[in-house]
């Protein structure tokens, strides 16, 4: 059978693609890379480097002609699509939308789309939470896969297109990413291995329901049975706090770090664990691997991964800046001659080492700016967090930009961050004359950083 797997280099897509490849399939991969690593990729797979909003796709789905498609490609970071909405709807909305066109277009027997568990529910009263529960996602990120559950539902009702809707708990494992937001087992397991000191958001005891991914791979290969339809979740059924999570790979990896907590981030769930028996009854399907077996091997994968660790990353960017201070030092001997050469060198931006470990942004919908007491005064707030870098100084300025562009300076200050990893430090606003403003921009004046919000009729 021919397989396409869009985010087949991705954490999940990347084990899905080996179990299909080790079943015999042919499978062809779309990935754009931005989260997905080339050194993932199964070299039994066609490999079409491009992002699923591209033309492109179209060309795809008309060479490879795939029975089935897996979509398990996203803009993942929940986080940036609060910041973002339009930008996050462009790929996990427009995009997916450009799959199922293809799909439909080239007679595709099967869509398979992975959805998210805890976005879709939100704080949910029922814990463990089956399909049944009502969906109020709090973010654009849930509200995009929300989407595309509908979305299947019209293409399977008017389009004839067979499809299954997997909603995961959060899937641990092997390959994930340690600098994304939501995996908390990696970044864990990445801190703790290189010697550093990670941090627990708020008082660790918020809940999440743990799954690993050769667990969640099963149920993928089970929904490609043709009667398999609907909606399932995926997931253990167990809830476990983040102090837990902590606690276990600390000593699995023998680590000799600190419980050391942070400020809680601003509307953070605080349960979430999916009831997954229907999965049971109708894939056939049920978890494996026990939380503290999965959690020894991620431990050790981590030990023993490939590109190893972000200190080689680290070491490109020195022995990168060493070339260039040798350059500049070539320029200067030149004389004249090296004055054209430093004048265009001047003109190049580099990203100094804190901006690479920098991260700003609003915390949640309720940091966004909003006009509040009925004129013409607004309310926000912002965040930032130092993930690695040393330096601890953020001055920083809020701008109001106008209809024509025009931007004026309103507040500003310096936040200090402790030198601990993963500080972060709100920040709130109240702009008293707001009435004229049509976006509200917050910039890092140090590290050229900003992000910004379009008020438009936002009251």
């Amino acid at each position: 059978m021919k397989v396409l797997v869009a985010g087949g280099a991705g954490f999940i897509g990347s084990h899905l693609v080996d179990r299909l490849i080790g079943l015999g399939h042919g499978v062809a991969v779309i990935d754009n890379l931005s989260s997905g690593r080339k050194e993932n990729l199964n070299k039994g797979a066609v490999f079409y480097n491009m992002d699923i909003c591209d033309a492109g796709v179209e060309e795809v789905f008309d060479r490879e002609r795939p029975d089935i498609v897996f979509h398990l490609a996203a803009q993942i970071d929940v986080r940036q699509s609060v910041m973002d909405p339009i930008a996050d709807a462009g790929t996990n909305i427009l995009g997916s939308l450009n799959l199922l066109q293809n799909a439909k277009k080239t007679g595709v027997t099967k869509f398979i789309f992975t959805s998210t568990g805890g976005a879709i529910y939100g704080d949910a009263d029922l814990i463990p939470t089956p399909e049944t529960y009502r969906e109020f996602p709090l973010s654009p990120y849930g509200i995009a896969k929300l989407s595309i559950e509908k979305y299947l539902y019209c293409y399977c009702k008017v389009f004839g297109l067979n499809y299954t809707i997997l909603r995961l708990a959060n899937v641990y494992g092997p390959r994930q990413n340690s600098k994304g937001e939501a995996g908390v087992v990696a970044i864990f397991c990445d801190k703790m291995l290189a010697g550093k000191q990670p941090a627990i958001n708020g008082s660790g005891g918020q809940t999440r329901d743990f799954v690993y991914v050769d667990d969640v791979i099963e149920a993928q290969i089970a929904a490609m049975r043709p009667e398999i339809t609907g909606i399932f979740n995926i997931g253990t059924g167990i809830e476990t706090d983040i102090n837990q999570i902590f606690r276990q790979i600390k000593q699995v990896s023998g680590s000799k770090c600190e419980e050391i907590h942070t400020a809680a981030n601003s509307g953070e769930q605080q349960r979430s664990c999916l009831d997954a028996s229907k999965a049971g009854l109708e894939l056939g399907w049920t978890p494996e691997k026990p939380l503290a077996a999965g959690i020894e091997a991620t431990v050790n994968w981590f030990k023993n991964r490939p590109n190893g660790d972000i200190k080689s990353e680290k070491k490109r960017f020195w022995i990168f800046l060493a070339g260039l201070a040798l350059f500049w030092a070539a320029a200067t001997v030149l004389g004249e001659n090296g004055a054209a050469i430093r004048n265009k060198m001047s003109d190049w931006r580099l990203v100094p080492e804190a901006e690479r470990f920098t991260e700003l942004y609003f915390d949640n919908y309720e940091s966004l700016p909003r006009r509040i007491d009925g004129g013409g005064a607004l309310a926000f707030s912002f965040a930032i967090r130092n993930l690695e870098g040393a330096v601890t100084d953020y001055p920083y300025a809020v701008y109001v930009e106008r209809q024509d562009g025009r931007r004026d300076i309103v507040s500003g200050g310096a936040i200090r961050l402790a030198d601990r990893e993963n500080k972060t430090v709100s920040v709130l606003n109240k702009i008293e004359d707001g009435a004229a403003a049509n976006k509200i921009v917050v910039r890092l004046t140090n590290l050229n950083q900003e992000i910004s919000f379009l008020l438009a009729d936002n009251k």
